[in-house]
């Protein structure tokens, strides 16, 4: 058997390592990548920042001066480069220590308060570290051999293995590692990640990756390692490229735009093993990135505008599509299926919380619109 070289960077690493399986970074996209399909060039950067996110948030009119005797809660707009909220603060509960506060548990399942918390974090990151020139996005697929028990027995060793990836990524190419991560477990219960990162145009990464991971996991049967080579990771090019605003990233990491369950909730599932090990650890997280938060207090008046501005908005995006339901004869008593048309679910949150595509655009439109309503009649374009 020929063995497995060092991880080295594509140049370098030796000649006639056994990578027989074809890679799916132009099969079964169908791309060619090039600097061109990689990166548009009309509009290098293709995420928002916390600057842009700040700027918009000008334009939007500032709250009336209250007393300082005056406690009635008081509503703040936050914006993020994919969401917009309005929350309630009270003045009141400034200073005070929180009571009854406990410290976080093992974590041991997957719930719906983890995917909504997902989502609604990976909405408001700031992704404008993914613009590095020369790189292009992909989706990274890590899997464990059959015999994953033998090197991941439990959470903390597959974390591990993670980590070290990371650090291996930053060595060999002489950068950090901005990433998003997911750990999802498949049928058999053995555990695998999803990355979305920038990485680098030229060189052959696929096969840096398949050897890296190998490596790293270090299965200790070599028919296992073997084969862990040739099926152990994957990389998606058109993945990458069509996740090009915060509202489809959040939304492909809970595999649907839903905040109920889906058909692949299984994948969140995770084995016995470690369970009884104590804790599973992170689901999720994120390298290198940072949130891309803006607040400012509004009126009261704003504050239900901006709410009702929001949930037409929501309503406007569902679509109409076909489902199965299950319907009872009235005469016969037999239990039949029908498609009927209803409106797709998607994810909600709050009163006032909504993932968009582009944060920034509707704050901006919202802020113009309430600065006109503002405005006195001589200073309004609308009786110039």
């Amino acid at each position: 058997m020929t063995p497995i070289v060092s991880g080295e960077l594509p140049e370098q690493k030796a000649k006639g390592i056994p990578l027989t399986r074809q890679t799916n970074e132009a099969k079964d996209s169908g791309l060619v990548i090039c600097a061109k399909n990689a990166r548009h060039e009309s509009s290098p950067q293709r995420f928002l920042s916390k600057v842009d996110v700040e700027k918009a948030m000008e334009r939007f009119p500032d709250p009336p001066v209250l007393s300082p005797f005056d406690n009635r809660p008081r509503y703040v707009l936050s914006a993020s480069p994919g969401s917009v909220r309005i929350s309630q603060h009270d003045p009141k509960l400034e200073g005070k220590r929180i009571e009854n506060w406990q410290p976080r548990k093992p974590v041991v399942s997957w719930s719906d308060k983890s995917r909504s918390r997902m989502v609604e974090r990976l909405a408001t990151l700031d992704y404008s570290p993914f613009d590095i020139e020369g790189t292009t996005l992909a989706f990274l697929t890590l899997t464990y051999p059959g015999d994953w028990l033998a090197v991941a027995s439990t959470a903390s060793d597959s974390k591990k293995h993670l980590r070290a990836l990371q650090k291996r990524f930053e060595r060999s190419f002489g950068r950090p590692f901005f990433a998003v991560w997911k750990m999802e477990f498949q049928h058999r219960g053995a555990p695998h990640f999803h990355l979305l990162a920038p990485i680098p145009i030229g060189v052959q990464f696929h096969e840096w990756l398949s050897i890296a991971w190998t490596e790293i996991v270090n299965h200790p049967n070599p028919e296992e390692k073997a084969k862990h080579l040739l099926a152990g990771t994957g990389t998606d090019y058109a993945k990458g490229i069509n996740a090009d605003n915060p509202q489809r990233i959040s939304f492909y990491f809970s595999k649907h735009s839903s905040a109920n369950k889906g058909p692949k909730e299984y994948q969140n599932i995770p084995p016995t093993e470690w369970i009884e090990a104590g804790s599973v650890g992170r689901f999720w997280g994120y390298w290198g990135l940072k949130t891309a938060i803006s607040r400012k207090g509004i009126s009261d008046e704003n504050a239900l505008f901006v709410a009702r501005a929001l949930r037409r908005w929501q309503r406007a995006q569902r679509k109409i599509v076909i489902r199965k339901v299950w319907r009872t004869h009235q005469k016969t008593g037999v239990i039949y299926q029908r498609k009927i048309p209803r409106k797709e679910k998607i994810y909600t949150g709050a009163m006032a919380f909504r993932i968009l595509p582009n944060g920034t655009q509707m704050i901006e439109q919202l802020g113009d619109y309430l600065s006109g309503l503002n405005k006195p009649p001589e200073q309004n374009d609308d009786y110039a």
